[in-house]
């Protein structure tokens, strides 16, 4: 990932509570030489550049951009707060942890917070942030522009910040932009002349205010409010000649709750806005389906917005999820309309479970992504029905056996601290969902439970009431909630599904016996995991 000294330039100085301070921008990837033109291009020297950039890498966790505090600023202290682990790593086992003597916990004193005003300009960003420009290719593309996660710590390429998924804050913005997508001549008297398009900003968190520039009249301002605390890897927005379509609540379910429901937008390019409203019509059946399954909203509004040249197929944030224009289709559209309502269905379920709920450590991704996985195949089995819903289950379960063959990691590793890899990463996205189908199908056998239709409503609750410290579930609290509400102990479920690797499959073939007079069925089962483990020497168990 590029650092940050590639993205800003500081303009001037760093003003701390109104006084200039001193500060150093450090560039860990800055003094990295690998010699001269060609001892650079050696393909021989790769482990070499490896080591030498995940070196920096580590160096640049612990800060790149260092504020001294000026003399003038008076640090209050205004109390204590006690300094217990909060994110204890208790993930390991699915039980409580052994009775022990209550432990004292350390105090840490607390100040009054400080306001720090930090200058900086985004020039030919290359990670974090995307210009859409017209081009050779596409003389025609409309200019907009929106932040792009490149890697899960990428914030920091567009703002200074603590990039971390951990650290929680309220957020305010304003945008000032122009007015029109191309700058008209003030002294004509139409206000708004008839081609002329307005640029719109969506962003994260409620819009406050749109007032125009008080001193230009061909700019303005868009003011946003985050009141929920929420990560700075979950905050989003984008900038260009919108289009806004305001998806009407659904009055079936808002008779049936008896409350109203959250506000759903769509935003597109102009020339897309035929396709727009039978694109997101799923959006409001989800959001009835969801509040009803899993609780209440978690936001104030959701939006969605379809840009061009977008790096994946989606990028989730709080209230805002962007979304490539290839997504779009027409009411005539039939596999098209299939893929963009599984995307849309689970990019609103990721508000939830991904959003709200945040993994208590990496090796906790597993069960935050498969929530959301879930819940969003529970509601297309209700969108297209029981068969599609199956067959879904099948094809996943079929590409599950040809991948986990020895070879892949479990899904949840709590020795592991970083976030899992690009080639991790899909296969615990696949078989994540497939696990809690399992445990949903063992806890509804016990006869006292209706599976994890009891276990989800009681996790998010708990998250939107505040018992869920800091939104952070563990696979740890997790397992622990499924042994309370159902009665049945996880433990050997863990062990085989979640902290171990590898999926059996069973074949079954009949033949008639003739002398017998008795059809014979023959069950096979093979593990390929076990026998890829029995087979290499490093990982056999002595």
């Amino acid at each position: 990932m590029n650092s940050v000294l590639f993205i800003f330039i500081l303009d001037s100085a760093v003003n701390v509570a109104g006084h200039a301070a001193d500060f150093t921008h450090l560039d860990p990837l800055a003094n990295i030489t690998m010699g001269g033109p060609t001892e650079a291009q050696d393909c021989h020297r790769h482990p070499e550049l490896k080591r030498k950039v995940y070196s920096a890498l580590q160096e640049g966790d612990e800060g790149e951009l260092s504020i001294g505090i000026p003399a003038q600023v008076v640090l209050k202290q205004s109390g204590h707060s006690s300094s217990g682990n909060m994110f204890r790593n208790d993930v390991a086992t699915p039980e409580p942890q052994t009775p022990s003597f209550p432990q004292t916990q350390a105090t840490t004193p607390e100040f009054s917070p400080i306001t720090i005003n930090i200058s900086y300009s985004l020039r030919n960003p290359a990670d974090g942030f995307e210009f859409v420009l017209p081009s050779d290719s596409y003389p025609f593309r409309l200019p907009h522009a929106y932040t792009t996660p490149s890697s899960p710590d990428s914030a920091r390429c567009w703002v200074p910040c603590l990039d971390n998924l951990w650290e929680k804050c309220t957020w305010e913005f304003e945008f000032v932009v122009p007015r029109y997508l191309e700058e008209h001549d003030t002294s004509r008297d139409d206000d708004e002349p008839s081609d002329a398009i307005p640029t719109m900003v969506v962003c994260s968190g409620e819009l406050v205010e749109q007032v125009a520039h008080p001193y230009n009249s061909n700019k303005t301002i868009f003011l946003f409010s985050q009141p929920v605390l929420t990560s700075v890897q979950h905050i989003a927005f984008a900038a260009g000649p919108f289009h806004l379509l305001s998806i009407p609540p659904d009055s079936t379910a808002e008779e049936t709750t008896g409350s109203s429901q959250p506000h759903i937008y769509a935003f597109c390019l102009p020339g897309h806005e035929l396709f727009l409203n039978s694109s997101t019509s799923v959006l409001r059946s989800a959001m009835s389906f969801y509040t009803s399954e899993c609780g209440s909203y978690p936001f104030g509004s959701y939006k969605v917005v379809f840009v061009d040249q977008l790096p994946t197929q989606r990028f989730d944030s709080a209230t805002l999820s962007l979304l490539t224009t290839d997504l779009l289709h027409g009411e005539d559209a039939i596999e098209q309309a299939i893929e963009t309502r599984h995307a849309l269905s689970h990019a609103l379920a990721c508000q939830w479970s991904g959003i709200n709920i945040i993994p208590k450590s990496w090796s906790d991704l597993w069960l935050v992504n498969g929530l959301a996985s879930y819940v969003t195949g529970l509601f297309l089995r209700k969108l297209f029905g029981n068969n599609d819903y199956r067959f879904r289950l099948k094809k996943d379960m079929q590409r599950v056996l040809a991948w986990d063959v020895g070879g892949m990691p479990p899904i949840c590793q709590p020795q592991v601290l970083d976030p899992p890899d690009s080639a991790a990463l899909p296969f615990i996205n696949l078989k994540a969902p497939l696990v809690l189908h399992i445990l949903d199908r063992r806890l509804g056998k016990s006869g006292t439970s209706l599976g994890l239709s009891r276990v989800l409503p009681k996790l998010f609750l708990s998250a939107i009431s505040g018992e869920l410290q800091n939104n952070a579930l563990s696979t740890h609290t997790f397992l622990r909630t499924c042994r309370k509400v159902s009665g049945v102990d996880p433990r050997s479920f863990a062990e085989q599904w979640i902290y171990g690797s590898g999926c059996p499959s069973f074949g079954f073939s009949a033949s008639f016996n003739r002398k017998k007079m008795a059809v014979e069925i023959t069950m096979r089962q093979e593990a390929p995991a076990a026998v890829a483990l029995e087979s290499n020497e490093i990982l056999r168990p002595s």
